[in-house]
């Protein structure tokens, strides 16, 4: 009987892979919890009025920045349009990876991968995307907690 991870191949991904395959998706998700709470402090609404998609998320994050009133401060802003920009490029990570293809070897080299399209996933690309969603997570946080709350400490 074959396990849920094994291949029918016979080939199981490597664990060092999943792990971090892993954390670029609990970063992402991070991430988008970063920008769901600013988006909720920039509104003023509450959890239930926000959407749940990730594009969504960031239309509405985007316009919220722009409108707000009374306007930010410019660096606020311009700290909160490049967490926005940050966001948007996760976003699209995410979705090109969440259409990837997992192959356990697919070349020579015995390399684990996920390939699509006009992608290929080695594991130090996945490093480097779980390292920017970690960073913009980190960064909006700071934001939230920080500057914005400094300036917008009536919304809680």
């Amino acid at each position: 009987m074959k396990t849920p991870l094994q291949l029918d191949t016979d080939l199981y991904p490597e664990e060092s892979y999943l792990l971090v395959l892993g954390q670029v998706h609990y970063y992402f998700s991070q991430l988008q919890w970063v920008a769901i709470h600013i988006l909720i402090k920039l509104n003023g609404d509450d959890l239930r009025s926000t959407p749940i998609a990730s594009k969504l998320i960031h239309e509405k994050l985007t316009s919220a920045i722009e409108k707000t009133a009374p306007s930010l401060s410019n660096e606020l802003y311009s700290k909160l349009v490049e967490l926005a920009n940050k966001f948007d490029r996760a976003i699209r990570s995410s979705h090109r990876l969440i259409g990837t293809h997992p192959s356990a070897y697919p070349d020579q080299n015995k390399t684990q991968l996920q390939y699509g399209s006009s992608s290929v996933w080695s594991i130090d690309s996945l490093y480097v995307v779980a390292n920017k969603n970690k960073d913009a997570a980190e960064e909006g946080s700071e934001l939230f907690f920080g500057q914005l709350a400094a300036e917008r400490p009536d919304i809680q």
